[in-house]
Parts: C-alpha cells; structure tokens; sequence
C-alpha cells in the first residue's frame, strides 16, 4: 500500500508494520469466513450427486427449486440485515451468521421430506444474507484507509478462488466418507458445517470491529486512523446525501477506477465469446481462466466505491442491495442457460448472452459520472 502521502501527517507509525498486523487480524479472519462461506453455499451441487440414494423424492426440478429458494431467502433479508449490523455490533453480527448458518446445514442432515429441503434452504439463505455487505461496508472501512481498501478487499476476495480450488476435491472425499455413522452427503454437510459454528467463536475473540477495540494496535495508530477515518467522514457529510435507492447512480470519484473494472469486464467477455470456438480442451481452459479474470480481475476495486460516498447504514444497505441483486443472478443464470440450450439445442447461445451482459456491465460502469474526487488526493 501506498504510505507515502500518509507519513508526514502519521508522527512515528512504522506503517509496514501496521499493514501487516492488520492483514493478519482484520483480512485474514475474514478471509477464512469467506472460504467456510462459499464451501457452505455450494456444497449442495456435491451433495446432490448422492442425495437421490436416500431421498427417492428428490427429482431434478425439487433439487433445482431447493437450490433456488437459498437466493429468496438471501435476496429478502440482504437489506435488513446489512441495516440491523450497521445499529449493532458489525464483528459479532458476523459471528451471528456463521453460527446460524452452521447450524441449518448440521439440521439439512437430518431432513426426510421436500419440505425440510426447502425451509432449510431458505433458512440458509436467510441465514448467511448480509454477509459480504457488512464485511465490505462496515468491518474492512473501519481498518483500511480509502487508498488502501481496494488491496484489503481484493485479496479477501481471492478466497473465492481458493475456494473453488479446494471445494471440488475436498467434496469428493466426503462423499466417500463415514463420519459417526453417516455416509455420502451427510458426512459433507456436517463436516463443512462444524468449522462454521467454531470459527463463529473464534472469530468473535479474533476480529475487533474497530482499531480502538484492539490491543496489538499502538495509542498512535488509534488516534492516527480515527482522525483519518473523521475527515473522510466528514467530507461525505458535506457532499450530497444519497439514499440506498439512490447509490446506483452515484460513482467512485476517480477515473481510473472506472477504467480498471471496466477492462477487466471486456477482457472477461472476449473469454465468454471465444469459449464456444476453442478448437481443444486447453484452448478452452485458456479462454475460461481468461473469463475468471473478467469476473474477479476488478471486484476489489468495484466494491470500493459505494463506501467512498456512503457511510454506516447507508453504506450497509445499499452494498447489501447490491448482492442480493447479483446474487438474483445465482438462480436466474442456470435457468436462462438451460431455456436457451432447450430451444437452440447448443450452450454456444448462452455463452453469447453472459458475454453480452457482461460487455453491457463495463459500459454501464464507464457511464457513471467522473466529477467527484478525493479530497485527500
């Protein structure tokens, strides 16, 4: 991270040192609650490759609306929640979700009917609904300058990729496993489900919801980050108010964001269009690493401009806005691709459409207005 600009207002910070006890106490934690977190939400794709052996009634489209009905209950709460942990203590609000969701997917273990299926899905989703809003809208602004929370989000979000790295094989083994009698699926969900409710404990002692609260952090670091974290409070209070409904269309104040996701969004697109005409395996590989790149390359930065005008609650809602919104895509996605590949009988035309949306997405990022900018800069 840039220290420089900081140094001659920061008296005797060893700002190296800071940064690193702050990637060990505030990113890391967070970290590893978003690799329990995406293990937790996807283990259902696993599961299903064995659930039919003892749940005769799960038929593909029961297995499709159960997977489906974990974004309602997402999509419903992902505001209210994200408001009630801006009024509360956001550190142990997000103890709350890991603990809660850990629990429904224990109880999915113990499920016999179609019913059981979809309230604990809903109830996983309702569950685990304003997580990544209250991480990047409250917990990372509370320790992260705003030149600094673009590097703290982006490698938080390189979980998500580890994620997906260990998720698949991990599962294979589970699935394989016995563990205090269950077998298959079972085993799957509880054995992924138990790291939730633990680490909801250690969490809650690990993590501290602000630099004050913590006592590796130094009497001048506290004061230094407090007065930082006023003036850029104080000069939002100045600008214009925006309410969560309005938080669309306002933008990030300086161009280079912009530009930043927005290219990675194109590069993105060009690996959803070249996909369907790769003439092997490996070029196809390519292609899609190439489309990963699109979809991650500027989340990081994406995720830092509501906060850069947005504050507290309205920073929580309208972020907590913002992923139920994407999250809609989490359930609209494989329908859309499977109605296309039933009326053109090729997934090509599905690819071409994510592609289209996603080149739309960078032009409608470069459309947000440049006039704001930093005062600090």
């Amino acid at each position: 991270m840039n220290s420089s600009t900081l140094e001659p207002q920061s008296g005797d910070i060893n700002f190296r040192d800071f940064t690193k006890r702050r990637m060990l106490h505030v990113v890391l934690p967070l970290f590893i609650v978003s690799i329990i977190a995406f293990l937790d939400r996807v283990n259902i794709a696993y599961a299903g490759l064995t659930m039919k052996e003892n749940l005769p009634w799960l038929t593909p489209e029961v297995f499709g609306m159960g997977a489906g009905i974990f974004f309602i209950g997402y999509v419903l709460f992902e505001v209210p929640a994200s408001l009630i942990a801006a009024r509360c203590n956001a550190m142990h609000w997000v103890a709350r979700i890991m603990f809660s969701w850990g629990l429904v997917c224990i109880l999915m273990t113990t499920m016999t009917t179609e019913l059981e299926f979809y309230v604990y899905r809903f109830l996983l989703g309702l569950c685990e609904a304003s997580l990544y809003p209250v991480i990047y809208s409250l917990l990372i602004p509370n320790w992260f300058l705003p030149k600094e929370r673009a590097k703290a989000i982006s490698l938080m979000l390189t979980s998500l990729l580890f994620s997906n790295i260990i998720g698949g094989p991990l599962a294979g083994i589970l699935l394989d496993t016995t563990f205090f009698g269950l077998h298959g699926w079972r085993t799957l969900f509880i054995v992924e489900a138990i790291p939730a409710v633990i680490f909801a404990f250690i969490f809650a002692f690990w993590m501290k919801e602000r630099p004050e609260h913590a006592s590796w952090v130094t009497d001048v670091e506290k004061v230094y980050i407090k007065a930082e974290l006023e003036k850029e409070e104080q000069q939002k209070q100045a600008a214009k108010k925006y309410t969560i409904w309005q938080a669309g269309y306002s933008s990030e104040k300086r161009n280079e964001k912009r530009w930043h996701v927005a290219t990675t969004l194109f590069i993105g697109t060009i690996g959803f269009l070249a996909t369907p005409h790769s003439p092997s395996p490996e070029v196809s590989l390519f292609f899609i690493c190439l489309t990963a790149v699109g979809v991650y390359g500027g989340m990081g930065v994406w995720w830092t401009m509501p906060t850069t005008f947005l504050s507290g609650a309205a920073a929580a809602g309208a972020m907590g806005l913002i992923n139920s919104s994407g999250n809609m895509g989490g359930w609209v996605g494989p329908y859309m691709l499977g109605f296309i590949n039933g009326h053109t009988g090729s997934f090509a035309y599905g690819y071409y459409v994510m592609g289209a949306c996603m080149f739309l997405a960078g032009l409608l990022i470069l459309t947000l207005p440049k006039s704001m900018e930093h005062k600090e800069d």
